[in-house]
């Protein structure tokens, strides 16, 4: 796998291919976002952006979308990132 600055490698059930990819130059980043439902609707849950800043220094921010009720979202329980609970 050649891996510049980063690289997502995510397992999705029913796929029978994982996605998988990274940008091809050497200062290129990229974003996701990731969806859940909440009370039958859709909400926008955990924004991804891995930046290549212009002093050479990589940047992997995860965070809550706009929008996703305070009430949601839970410190991990090793303490080291957060959980969003919603409803179906």
């Amino acid at each position: 796998m050649a891996v510049r600055n980063f690289y997502i490698d995510a397992d999705i059930d029913g796929r029978r291919t994982s996605l998988s990819g990274g940008p091809q130059a050497k200062d290129g980043g990229l974003s996701a976002t990731v969806l859940i439902r909440d009370e039958g609707s859709i909400l926008r849950a955990v924004q991804i952006s891995a930046i290549a800043r212009r002093d050479g220094s990589l940047a992997l921010e995860v965070t809550p979308c706009a929008g996703v009720p305070r009430a949601a979202i839970e410190p991990a329980d090793d303490g080291q990132g957060f959980v969003i609970t919603t409803k179906r």
